[in-house]
């Protein structure tokens, strides 16, 4: 089977825009997935956030009951 020139040029189109599907696929589902790893990731540093915050109160409370220094 010989291919002319005008079916080798549709068969590197079909080939071209099937390329330019998978890829962009690929994108878009790299894309949500990394949506998703920030929003958990986003959560996870404000918990660990809200723990410092009172991991800090509690070493203030030491510090002023055991030394009396009143940092602030």
């Amino acid at each position: 089977m010989t291919l002319n020139d005008a079916q080798i040029w549709t068969v590197i189109g079909v080939f071209a825009a099937a390329m330019a599907s998978v890829i962009s696929l690929v994108i878009m589902t790299i894309n949500a997935k990394l949506g998703r790893f920030e929003v958990k990731f986003g959560a996870q540093l404000a918990a660990i956030n809200s723990r410092l915050d009172v991991m800090d109160k509690d070493i203030h409370a030491l510090m002023k009951h055991t030394f009396g220094i009143d940092r602030e």
